[in-house]
């Protein structure tokens, strides 16, 4: 209509075809402070295999997406610096990802390096050692232990720390950022290609607490 090339604009004749398309899922997550020192305590008591056992103790304390953490590889665990660098391949906003791996995460992959270390991934399937556990391990593994799947799932670790470090009183702009959300401001964006690796020694502070 603005160039001249339409005379009415046809869009509002289809309203209510077709449905509304939705990403926004509901992924349930337990967020209150007794809720999370319940579920912090069955899991420590998970006693499935190991690699498993492993996956699920690191989720609460990296909470990154379930596929960037059952496709973990050796080559991207930094135990010198405590950093765990995942390539942008394998991010949902394709830039690399920087997580602060703290005191605890950096025991729990030491505890299974003995075990998977010869093989390429940090949690190997357990029929082909060759590719990544099932992307349903961990679901299965919160299932065994009794939560339910509108209490809790294997995305839910990320709303979980995301509420518990807000409540510590930490910047928002450091949980976006290591929650790896997409600037919404694509001109801003733009500006920022090493957005990735900004406020690092901030977040390694708060990866810690």
């Amino acid at each position: 209509i603005a160039t001249g090339r339409a005379e009415r604009n046809p869009a509002p004749d289809l309203k209510g075809a077709l449905p509304p398309y939705r990403r926004d899922k509901h992924m349930a997550a337990v967020t209150t402070p007794d809720r999370i020192g319940e579920l912090m305590r069955s899991i420590d008591g998970y006693n499935g295999s190991m690699v498993v056992r492993c996956a699920l103790m690191l989720s609460p304390y990296v909470f990154v997406r379930p596929g960037e953490l059952r496709m973990a590889t050796w080559d991207e665990i930094d135990f010198e610096n405590a950093l765990w660098t995942i390539p942008a391949e394998r991010m949902k906003v394709r830039q690399p990802h920087l997580v602060p791996l703290s005191k605890q995460a950096v025991s729990i992959l030491q505890e299974i390096y003995p075990l998977t270390s010869r093989e390429k991934y940090v949690f190997p399937g357990e029929r082909d050692r060759g590719r990544p556990m099932s992307d349903n391990a961990v679901r299965s593994a919160l299932r065994r232990l009794g939560w339910s799947n509108d209490e809790m799932t294997p995305h839910g670790f990320r709303a979980m720390a995301s509420t518990a470090l807000d409540n510590l009183g930490f910047d928002p702009k450091l949980i976006e950022r290591q929650l790896a959300h997409e600037e919404p401001n694509k001109v801003k964006a733009a500006y920022k290609r090493e957005v990735w690796r900004m406020y690092l020694s901030e977040r390694t502070v708060m990866m810690q607490a």
